[in-house]
């Protein structure tokens, strides 16, 4: 894989999060922490890492600051 692809994907991913529409769930992360999310498939980790994204972006980070891999993407 190229940097050039790994670049179009980042980008892509970033503008994949930025339009999802969440149900917020009631989950608080504590700042300044590093967190495992473990769990089923399908169980909604990843969506909860999206709603903490949105709400780090509502504080005042932006989309960019954030890396988004998907390993499920071939």
């Amino acid at each position: 894989m190229t940097i050039e692809k790994l670049k179009q994907i980042l980008i892509a991913n970033q503008q994949f999060i930025k339009k999802i529409e969440l149900v917020e769930r009631d989950f608080r992360f504590d700042d300044n922490l590093n967190y495992v999310l473990v769990g089923v498939r399908q169980g909604g980790k990843s969506f909860l890492m999206y709603q903490r994204m949105k709400e780090l972006v509502k504080k005042g980070y932006s989309f960019e600051d954030f890396i988004y891999l998907n390993f499920d993407d071939e």
